[in-house]
């Protein structure tokens, strides 16, 4: 319960943001040009995450301690944290390869956009990503992550993860 809580208000707090910035008009033409930004983005954070290259995958993540990070039952606040533990995994596990499939991507403002990806990896069949991206000085970065993957088991006792405070 406590994780679907965190969830929640990590999620709220991304699109309450969203909400804050003022609203602009987009032509189809303009939300097509953003999207097309998104997924050219969406795509580099694949390709650095086959290059076992974890500072080259952190890049694409907003540096703040309003960063967020929730995989089925684990939560992660902060970019600190989640660079700490997962830039690291990458160089540690170079056998691991990921291919992906972008199913939507939705521009909610000029510097805000939802990307909803589908993929595998050599160890898992199927995966499942949702990225809330912000354009910070030209550069799209994801502010919030989600993760998860099926036949996932629930833990008996909430991950030690899950219990990290903001930094």
């Amino acid at each position: 319960m406590r994780i679907r809580i965190l969830t929640f208000l990590a999620t709220a707090g991304v699109l309450g943001a969203c909400q804050q910035q003022p609203a602009a008009e987009l032509t189809d033409a303009r939300r097509d040009a953003l999207a097309a930004e998104v997924n050219e983005t969406v795509d580099q954070v694949f390709e650095a995450m086959n290059s076992h290259d974890g500072e080259a995958v952190m890049s694409h993540y907003l540096q703040s301690r309003g960063f967020s990070y929730a995989a089925v039952t684990d939560v992660k606040l902060g970019y600190d944290i989640y660079s700490r533990i997962v830039s690291p995994w990458y160089g540690a596990h170079p056998d691991v390869t990921f291919e992906h499939e972008i199913v939507q991507t939705e521009v909610l403002s000029p510097t805000t956009a939802v990307a909803l990806i589908r993929g595998s990896s050599t160890t898992s069949k199927f995966l499942l990503w949702t990225q809330v991206y912000v354009k910070q000085d030209g550069k799209w970065l994801i502010a919030h992550e989600h993760e998860s993957w099926p036949m996932c088991v629930e833990p008996e006792a909430p991950h030690p993860m899950t219990e990290m405070p903001r930094q």
